[in-house]
């Protein structure tokens, strides 16, 4: 079960408002919030800074992680603050992942924007760095969001291509949509690739995509019956298109609250899926983004769905 979550903070207003997401989903699943707060260090080319100063530093995060938990009613007895000064020899999306494995955390939250500046913890360098190497779920919060505590008709979007990969995102929106009774909706892309070049190809393209979303159809009945089975309120949809355009479309037309993604997908080659759609989702969607790692295991740590479907869902 879902045991501990961490929220790195670098006390901006998007850390803020990915600490507000992270308390929620810790009541739902009675885990125990743990902050982190690298600090960073003045001038990057010294490498041994007087003691005097990183204690200053240090004394300084903790006056700030204080007022920090007094915004959000709690105190330093309902959470785990941690407050480690940056190295030299390891980046900082490096001491977050480290941390988060040898604390076994199960969720990571962070904001999608933070601190202006060269080195702020900002999506497309810490918080991006840190969820392409993640092995656990992260959800990104995009600065100025607010979880709606009194909302009663959630809606989780799962963008499905096919693949095992994308099943394991399906494994983690399931456990999501039974903790906060949630509707899913399954939503497939079929996107040919070419579409400036139809010329004489446009008939059999056609025929093609039809083919696909045919295809595409079935599947994703299979997926949503098996969700049906266990109480969830499921709708399948399938679109034609760049993939990351008809996500973030669907997701403005239809008043949804999480898109719950894979950190792979379908590409010819194992690649990072970070860099195209999940990238594009990241950045433009207005709402919180969870990426699942594909390589997941099904049994963690999201191990609220019943075992048989944990097994079957794929």
């Amino acid at each position: 079960m879902m045991r501990t979550i961490l929220v790195p903070t670098d006390f901006s207003s998007s850390a803020d408002s990915a600490l507000a997401y992270a308390f929620q989903f810790a009541e739902v699943y009675g885990a125990d919030v743990h902050i982190l707060h690298i600090v960073e260090r003045p001038m990057a080319t010294v490498p041994d800074l007087p003691p005097e100063i990183v204690s200053l530093a240090q004394d300084k995060a903790m006056d700030a992680m204080a007022q920090l938990l007094r915004r959000h009613g709690k105190t330093e007895k309902d959470v785990t603050v941690t407050v480690k000064p940056e190295r030299l020899t390891t980046s900082i999306p490096e001491m977050i992942g480290t941390f988060a494995e040898e604390n076994r955390c199960d969720l990571l939250v962070m904001g999608t924007h933070g601190r202006r500046g060269a080195r702020r913890l900002l999506l497309g360098s810490v918080t991006e760095e840190v969820i392409r190497h993640s092995r656990v779920p992260a959800l990104a919060v995009r600065e100025g969001e607010e979880p709606d505590a009194a909302k009663k008709d959630r809606h989780i979007l799962v963008p499905i291509d096919l693949s095992d990969s994308t099943d394991a995102a399906l494994r983690v929106a399931t456990d999501v949509a039974l903790k906060f009774n949630a509707r899913i909706e399954l939503l497939h892309v079929v996107d040919i690739g070419f579409y400036p070049y139809y010329g004489l190809l446009k008939d059999p393209v056609a025929e093609l995509e039809q083919k696909a979303l045919d295809v595409a159809g079935k599947q994703l009945e299979k997926r949503a019956k098996k969700l049906r089975d266990v109480g969830i309120d499921v709708e399948i949809h399938r679109r034609k298109g760049h993939v990351a355009d008809r996500i973030l479309a669907f997701t403005s037309e239809n008043d949804v609250d999480l898109i719950v993604m894979a950190s792979h997908g379908r590409s010819g080659i194992d690649r990072v899926l970070l860099g195209s759609v999940a990238e594009r989702v990241l950045r433009a969607a207005r709402v919180p983004v969870m990426v699942a790692p594909s390589d997941a295991k099904k049994e963690a740590p999201f191990n609220h769905v019943t075992p048989a479907l944990r097994a079957d869902i794929s």
